[in-house]
């Protein structure tokens, strides 16, 4: 059975290195698309390293879709930071190739949500690359998320898409 939820600190080694292998393949499938986005990640690698803390420290989580003992797919929330601490920033979605077009990426990213909304977020914000991303783009617009017109606007990298939703 298909099961998602939390890797924390306390999680077994072995789940930790679950996440830690599927954000290495996120990072793979980025170099294979060949696109644009691969400029926007280039501390993946300090990232993975840290994981969880790298969101558990920024009052996020790390969620991760096992069957058995098998990493199936990844997402991450985490705070936006002081500047607006009601806001989180979802990152990291990533589906293993053979649980694609099973609907997995939107249990995922429903998930993160409900989990924000759990932990007190009012907003979800997220940018994508309409290149290597569009599966998940069009993921974001069946949950109900707009594009955030004031981040596009000031966007110094045009390569991504930003969007956001209220919870």
């Amino acid at each position: 059975m298909l099961t998602i939820g939390p890797v924390t600190a306390q999680s077994s080694p072995e789940l930790i290195e679950e996440a830690r292998a599927l954000f290495r393949s996120y990072g793979e499938f980025l170099r294979a698309s060949g696109g644009p986005a691969l400029l926007c990640f280039s501390g993946l690698e300090d990232e993975i390293a840290t994981l969880p803390s790298t969101y558990s420290e920024n009052d996020g989580e790390v969620l991760l879709a096992t069957l058995g003992t098998h990493g199936a797919g990844c997402i991450a929330y985490r705070s936006m930071g002081p500047s607006d601490p009601a806001c989180c920033e979802i990152k990291r979605l990533f589906v293993v190739s053979e649980f694609r077009g099973q609907g997995l990426g939107k249990r995922l990213v429903s998930a993160a949500l409900d989990r924000a909304r759990q932990h007190n977020y009012r907003t979800a914000v997220l940018d994508t690359e309409p290149h290597s991303m569009a599966v998940a783009k069009q993921i974001y617009l069946d949950l109900g998320f707009s594009l955030d017109a004031e981040r596009n606007a000031r966007a110094e990298n045009s390569l991504v898409t930003y969007f956001r939703k209220s919870l």
